[in-house]
């Protein structure tokens, strides 16, 4: 093993049939507390998981048989908690600080069969893989090198070469994938006629976005929970399989972004840690929707009936026990994408439906009633829908129709809902909220839906709700937000936190109660 300069942990050989799969790091870093005696140094761990090869999570050689993760030298293939025996989770662990402590690091050994096994190995284990019920991709754990079914057996010399060339080649193909897709982003679809419907409508539909390749990956995936008896795959299902998050990631979406909001295209990557599985079935939101006119195809939706349901609209981040927001707290972001899965051309196919220019009034009413935002905060409830909807709205709903593959850019502020689904088909959608590097958990963007879209302000610069990001607009806002609080005081805030418009409204947030 000494001398390798790169590893990637590709294995071959197990009863689970994982051949074209390797060990793959998952989700975000975490950190925990101090490490007791060791100068209040924080632990940093991330979760390792059976993948796929194009992910696998690329590892260097060290100091005889420490196994080093390439992307973040301050990690290594550990244990929980060092043990070593079976069922023990294996995982990258390591400690904040530089130098790195690579010296506490467990060493590990290719065995001949193909195994890696600790260096010290008194119960004679091996990494292995276990399902995991809380995740669908298996986790890796020590097994008995006995266990044939559940060991892992590494690939290596020329088999391990053709594979990773293969792997490479895949690679390449992605990565032209990606650069096609972002010239045609920056060329021909992110024009001034497309940012000028976004900050008048505050949603815009990107068409053809996410190749096809990806929409079947993602529906294969959802589909097998489905089969395998998951429930309705509803609002409250949200998952990090690459299957879902590969939508955005892998699409033309990271480009839009970036092109909007500011930052690169990998700074939206990276943001994009889950996925929200929506489906919609027949008979959703219908009336009587299991009571079926044997004699008629079609579940026909009434005006009034419909009224019912668009007067109930949303926006996303409000506390509640229904999606399990803690209160407290607002939880805003930038920008909601909508993944169209299947195809929707027809009103009444449970489809996104949102108020055009709903964004502006939302942020003039809260701008007028500031106290609706704190019981929003604290209460989770006031948002001005139900009879109130037709006199704060100018324009009537808009029906998100369109074809697999087309996403909805939606502002934050904007209102939406669902419609019924009166069709014989099941919508299938995904949705994602991100923000820009600007937002650090403020509300401002509440009474400012522009605030943090610095690209789409310097390609559109005509004011639609706070489109502008000088320092004198955010000083308006803010004292619009607290006319309690002198307008002196308003500005050494803002100042004070260094112009981050978040900050300043979290601080005069708890000087004004």
């Amino acid at each position: 093993m000494v001398g390798d300069p790169s590893l990637h942990l590709h294995y071959l050989e197990s009863d689970q049939n994982y051949s074209r799969f390797a060990i793959v790091a998952d989700g975000p870093t975490h950190t925990h507390g101090e490490l007791d005696n060791n100068g209040g140094l924080r632990g940093v761990y991330r979760t390792l998981r059976i993948g796929r090869a194009l992910d696998a999570c690329a590892f260097l050689v060290v100091d005889d048989g420490t196994l080093v993760c390439k992307d973040d030298t301050r990690m290594w293939l550990e244990s929980d908690h060092g043990r070593k025996e079976p069922d023990t989770t294996v995982l990258l662990w390591g400690v904040d600080c530089v130098p790195e402590k690579h010296e506490w690091a467990k060493k590990y050994v290719f065995e001949k069969d193909g195994t890696i096994a600790p260096a010290q190995n008194p119960h004679g284990v091996c990494l292995g893989v276990q399902e995991d019920e809380h995740a669908t991709l298996p986790k890796v754990v020590f097994v008995k090198r006995t266990d044939m079914r559940r060991r892992l057996v590494f690939a290596r010399g020329p088999v391990l070469e053709q594979h990773m060339a293969i792997v490479e080649e895949t690679k390449r193909a992605r990565l032209a994938e990606r650069a096609a897709l972002k010239e045609r982003i920056c060329s021909t679809v992110i024009t001034r006629t497309f940012c000028e419907t976004l900050k008048r409508d505050g949603f815009v539909a990107l068409e053809n976005a996410v190749p096809t390749r990806l929409i079947r990956q993602a529906k294969r995936e959802i589909n097998r929970r489905l089969g395998a008896g998951a429930a309705n795959l509803n609002a409250k299902t949200f998952t990090a399989n690459s299957s879902i998050t590969d939508l955005l990631k892998e699409s033309a979406v990271p480009m839009a972004l970036s092109k909007l909001l500011g930052g690169d295209d990998e700074y939206w990557r990276s943001q994009i840690t889950s996925g929200q599985i929506a489906l919609r079935f027949p008979g959703d939101a219908c009336p009587n929707a299991t009571n079926y006119d044997d004699d008629d195809d079609d579940v026909r939706i009434s005006a009034s009936h419909f009224d019912s349901v668009r007067r109930y609209w949303h926006i996303d981040g409000i506390p509640g026990e229904s999606n399990g927001l803690s209160y407290g707290k607002i939880h805003n972001f930038d920008c909601l994408c909508g993944v169209l899965l299947s195809d929707v051309q027809e009103p009444m196919s449970g489809e996104l439906c949102v108020y055009p220019g709903s964004h502006v009034e939302l942020a003039e009413y809260f701008s007028n009633n500031t106290h609706v935002l704190e019981t929003l905060r604290v209460e989770g409830k006031g948002l001005p829908s139900g009879p109130e909807t037709d006199a704060l709205f100018k324009r009537r709903a808009v029906h998100c129709l369109g074809k697999q593959g087309d996403v909805f850019l939606v502002n934050y502020m904007t209102a939406h809902f669902v419609a019924p689904n009166a069709s014989p088909d099941i919508r299938y959608a995904v949705y994602f909220r991100v923000s820009s590097s600007q937002h650090d958990g403020g509300n401002i963007s509440i009474l400012a839906p522009w605030i943090h879209w610095d690209g789409l302000n310097r390609m559109c610069p005509d004011r639609h709700g706070g489109s502008s990001h000088h320092e004198s607009d955010t000083i308006e806002i803010l004292s619009a937000m607290f006319p309690d609080v002198e307008r002196a005081v308003v500005m050494d805030m803002l100042a004070a936190c260094h112009g981050n418009s978040d900050s300043a409204a979290e601080h005069l947030l708890q000087l004004s109660r």
